[in-house]
């Protein structure tokens, strides 16, 4: 299924603006970025020692199609978005 089937199907807004991993097959979920391969959705939740999502780059580097992490990872990780992230 296509990312931006997939996040329609829950109920999850996609901006105006296109970015071409709307258009890749989601082909797994995973919540270790270690374990991650190409076409998988990265789910980085938030842990009792760590928040998963800090690994989002780990993920991406591995192949993920895109990764879901939470407002606290995001901002810790700021410096690490780009464009094309």
């Amino acid at each position: 299924m296509k990312l931006k089937a997939l996040l329609a199907k829950a109920g999850i807004s996609i901006p105006s603006e296109s970015h071409p991993a709307l258009e890749q097959e989601v082909k797994g979920l995973t919540t270790n970025s270690i374990a991650c391969q190409s076409g998988d959705l990265f789910l980085g939740m938030p842990g009792t020692r760590v928040d998963g999502g800090e690994f989002w780059p780990n993920a991406i580097a591995s192949g993920a199609v895109a990764a879901f992490i939470c407002e606290t990872a995001a901002e810790k990780t700021q410096d690490r978005i780009t464009a094309e992230h």
